[in-house]
């Protein structure tokens, strides 16, 4: 289940084109888009179809999760979650461990960046966040405004830093 915000989101894109690519089931659903996907049809999708791994901002997952828990529902409808996929919005350890208290799942930051402009980094197993080198461009300014500073190899700029990552000047 990818459950985001709005329907303009490329990271839903990813979502789905990786798992077409895995041949896995997956839906969309954007309850706060007006005439797409509402909260009753949600929760009626939902128990239709049981999703085991949810792909959603931290901000809509509260509010579902309020919203269920309002209506005596969050423990039948959690039962077949089994990860709860963060993304988008930023997103503390202890909102993780709430979260996936209420949802009797784990809950893994999985990737930041704007839902609107696409995923700047995502989560490696060891549960940090790493730069996506091929789809980010980064052009730092230095005193002499003409110049470029890259990151590639060899610089902490490249795709093994952590975020936040301090790219090291290249030639400018």
């Amino acid at each position: 289940m990818i459950l985001l915000p709005s329907d303009v989101v490329p990271v839903a894109d990813l979502v789905a084109g990786v798992c077409e690519y895995l041949d896995v089931a997956h839906m969309r659903a954007y309850p706060f888009a007006t005439g797409i996907t509402g909260w009753d049809r949600l929760e009626s999708m939902w128990r239709a179809y049981r999703p085991t791994t949810v792909f959603v901002a931290p901000g809509v997952a509260l509010q579902f999760t309020r919203l269920l828990a309002q209506r005596g529902q969050l423990d039948d409808l959690s039962s077949s979650v089994d990860r709860l996929m963060l993304l988008g919005e930023v997103n503390t350890a202890p909102f993780r461990t709430r979260l996936g208290t209420w949802w009797n799942a784990e809950a893994y930051d999985a990737s930041y960046g704007s839902t609107e402009t696409g995923t700047l980094a995502a989560a490696c197993a060891h549960g940090r966040q790493h730069l996506l080198p091929a789809a980010t461009y980064f052009e730092l300014a230095t005193p002499r405004e003409s110049s470029r500073c890259t990151t590639g190899p060899g610089t902490t700029g490249g795709g093994s830093s952590s975020l936040p990552s301090t790219p090291t000047p290249g030639p400018c």
